[in-house]
């Protein structure tokens, strides 16, 4: 083992929160306040399968560095797109303190989780969270989608944004039972106007 093989596997444990949801959930919101209410510097990988990444734009106006992956889902990529991404990050702002992933609507967060492999190796990261943003309007349109239930059942925080577009408490209850049954050891949070 050389040196520089010493170096790198020494370095400081850089956190990494994951934040998943299907699409249209509030993921960016949620990071766009993440990075608002602290004073870390932060970064920011953001993975966006559109061809216009309109997220990674917002995110882009924000006081983060943001690397942006798109066209390819950082969960199939065996791990390759997300440790570029945050090499990157490290490499030009070495004095990160905080790395937030933004996946994709359809990402899979147990395998971004496996794919940090060869960033956690260079870089010495831990990930510190996976947090699942679960929009309440349209929760029960989307309860069969395999993806977004595997989103829940890997999280250990389940937001639930949009409660401000829900009147019916029943609705809203269905929705924390729902949850619980899909992973009964999550933290559920809820969220209005983001």
């Amino acid at each position: 083992m050389s040196t520089e093989d010493l170096s790198l596997s020494s370095q400081k444990n850089v956190p990494v929160l994951l934040v998943t949801g299907f699409f249209g959930a509030g993921k960016t919101t949620l990071v766009k306040e993440l990075i608002k209410s602290t004073t870390k510097k932060i970064g920011i990988v953001e993975n966006d399968l559109a061809e216009i990444n309109i997220d990674g734009k917002i995110l882009s106006l924000t006081p983060g560095n943001v690397e942006i992956v798109s066209n390819v889902c950082i969960c199939c990529s065996k791990g390759l797109h997300v440790s570029e991404a945050i090499d990157k990050l490290l490499t030009n702002q070495p004095d990160i303190e905080y790395i937030i992933i933004e996946s994709t609507g359809l990402a899979n967060p147990k395998n971004i989780t496996d794919n940090l492999y060869a960033a956690n190796i260079k870089h010495g990261l831990k990930v510190v969270g996976i947090c699942c943003v679960v929009d309440a309007k349209n929760y029960f349109n989307h309860s069969k989608i395999k993806e977004q239930n595997q989103q829940i059942i890997y999280s250990d925080t389940i937001i639930v944004s949009k409660l401000d577009l829900v009147k019916d408490d029943q609705h809203i209850s269905d929705i924390n039972k729902s949850l619980l049954q899909l992973n009964p050891t999550a933290s559920v949070k809820a969220v209005i106007n983001g």
